[in-house]
């Protein structure tokens, strides 16, 4: 079911939730009885900084990966004004107050939440289902094949070489060390291994070597 409340266009199927404005996707009301993963812990990974550059080039201060972990709240205000992501704040999900009434309530304001660029939706949802054990396509995943306009195409996005993420850790170990890691970044690289595993991978290493 499909229905237009101002600029917010919503379509519901059973407990799944496609709530647009313009090019953006309301990602909090997605799943509405799923445990969210955060957006932000997305927009900061390696191969999401690569799609991102994509939709809208980033100020040169953002190209460096260990910079957008450093400053995640100034990032996000940039792309917010790049038109890619912003958290609108107030109840997710929740039906407002009706004007003039201390009890009454009208329909659900869509408007609350984290909102992405619908380009960046089904990375989004496809990260999801990598963390979950066996990875597997879910629900969600052949909801938004049907219902999201990007996905409607049938036109496989071109593939994104996989970013090093070693470059993150700069500030904390000296040169050698991070020579050392990005030996092991473009190993698992080349055996297929996702940007948020490698960043695990590398934390792991990096917690050892100082005795963590």
């Amino acid at each position: 079911m499909t229905k237009v409340s101002e600029t917010i266009s919503v379509t519901h199927e059973g407990q799944l939730t496609l709530a647009m404005r313009h090019k953006l996707v309301n990602v909090s009301v997605l799943q509405s009885t799923a445990q969210q993963l955060s957006a932000l812990g997305f927009l900061i990974l390696a191969d999401t900084h690569s799609l991102i550059q994509r939709i809208a080039p980033l100020p040169e201060k953002w190209l460096s990966l260990s910079t957008v972990n450093a400053e995640q709240a100034e990032f996000l205000r940039t792309l917010k004004a790049l038109g890619i992501a912003e958290r609108v704040p107030g109840d997710v999900g929740r039906r407002a107050k009706l004007a003039g009434s201390e009890h009454l309530l009208g329909e659900i304001d869509y408007g609350p939440g984290f909102w992405l660029h619908v380009d960046l939706v089904m990375p989004y949802a496809r990260w999801i289902a990598s963390r979950q054990v066996p990875p597997r396509k879910t629900p969600l995943i052949a909801f938004l094949e049907k219902h999201l306009p990007s996905a409607a195409t049938g036109k496989a996005a071109a593939p994104i070489p996989a970013q090093e993420v070693s470059e993150a850790f700069a500030g904390e170990i000296s040169a050698k060390e991070l020579a050392d890691l990005r030996i092991v970044d473009r190993m698992m690289i080349t055996d297929g291994v996702s940007a948020a595993e490698r960043t695990e991978v590398l934390r792991a290493r990096i917690d050892s070597m100082q005795g963590a």
